[in-house]
C-alpha cells in the first residue's frame, strides 16, 4: 500500500488586514504559481504511472483546491476526493489518526495538508530515511508495511520524494 503525503501548493500571502479575520489563513487561495505547480505535478505523476485511489485533504481552501487540481490531472473521480477539517494545521498524530480511519480497502491514499504536520508525519512513519521538510507541493510516497488501521511510527519507507521544482 502507498500513502502519499502532499503539502498544499503555494498560496496567496496573508495580508496584515486579514490577520484579524477568523477565516483569514483558512480561506487563503492558491497563487497563480500554486495552481500551475499543482497542474504540472499532477501531470508529472500521471505521466510517470502513479495512481491514487482517494485523496483526503484539509478543508482549508489552499489544500482542498490543491487536491481538486491533482485529482483532475490524475483522472480521479471527484467522488474519490474528500475534505477533513482535522487536517487543518494537524499534528503528525492527528494525520495518522485520519489515515487510520480513512484507509479502508484502498491501495493508494493521498493526504493533502500543511506544514509542519505533513513533514512531521513522514519522519514519524519512516524514520530510517532523512527527508527534508516538504516544500509547497512537495510529495512523499510511503510504502506501508501494515494495515491502515494499524498505521504507527516506523511502519513505512519513503519510496519517492518529489520536489515540484524537479517536475518541469
Amino acid at each position: 500500500m502507498h500513502l502519499w503525503i502532499i503539502r498544499h501548493a503555494d498560496a496567496m500571502p496573508l495580508f496584515r488586514h486579514e490577520e484579524t479575520r477568523a477565516d483569514g489563513d483558512f480561506s487563503r487561495e492558491l497563487s497563480m504559481r500554486g495552481r500551475a505547480d499543482a497542474e504540472r505535478v499532477g501531470s508529472w505523476l500521471r505521466a510517470n504511472g502513479h495512481t491514487l485511489d482517494a485523496i483526503v485533504a484539509s478543508d482549508a481552501r489552499r489544500a482542498s483546491d490543491t487536491a481538486a487540481i491533482l485529482a483532475r490531472a490524475l483522472g480521479l473521480a471527484t467522488s474519490a476526493v474528500r475534505t477533513e477539517h482535522r487536517l487543518y494545521n494537524a499534528s503528525a498524530a492527528a494525520i495518522v489518526q485520519v489515515v487510520r480511519e480513512s484507509g479502508r480497502s484502498w491501495r493508494s491514499l493521498a493526504i493533502v495538508g500543511h506544514n509542519p504536520g505533513v513533514s512531521a508525519v513522514v519522519r514519524l512513519l519512516a524514520p530510517d530515511r532523512l527527508v527534508p521538510a516538504l516544500p509547497t507541493l512537495g510529495v512523499a510516497r510511503l510504502d506501508i508495511d501494515c494495515a491502515w488501521a494499524d498505521l504507527d511510527a516506523g511502519c513505512a519507507q519513503v519510496s519517492l520524494y518529489v520536489d515540484p521544482a524537479a517536475t518541469g
